[in-house]
């Protein structure tokens, strides 16, 4: 019980850590690009889909129309949606070419990334870097 009480607090001290270097301000552009939209759209690939997907759920339950990509009842973007694209090293292909597509549509992109000078870098009009 001991390791696991341990474990839980390094994950809990790294958390904070991570959480006190992320930039208030894109944050507050973030919800405000979801706010404005009329659909939000999610992508990720493994560990990065998987917190999208959680992600997604709690905007559903806020009244927000969301959509993971990927999903087989998922519509089209379109220009007044946005999508949250979301790679640690910003190079994960499903995710490049989800945000490009994206952005060629006219949707914002909002980017949870830990590498802002990838190739998702490009496409995203928010930059949450972690």
């Amino acid at each position: 019980m001991e390791n696991i009480k341990k474990t839980a607090e390094n994950i809990t001290k790294h958390a904070l850590e991570v959480i006190n270097r992320i930039d208030e301000e894109q944050v507050d552009k973030m919800i405000e690009v979801i706010s404005k939209s009329e659909s939000t759209f999610i992508v990720g690939s493994g560990r990065s889909e998987l917190i999208g997907m959680a992600f997604a759920m709690r905007l559903m339950h806020l009244g927000f129309a969301v959509y993971v990509i990927g999903d087989v009842t998922t519509p089209a973007i379109k220009e007044k949606d946005c999508l949250i694209a979301i790679s640690g090293s910003g190079e994960t292909r499903t995710v490049t070419i989800a945000a490009e597509t994206a952005s060629d549509s006219g949707a914002s992109v909002i980017g949870i990334t830990t590498n802002i000078s990838s190739t998702l870098g490009k496409f995203l009009d928010v930059v949450i870097n972690i």
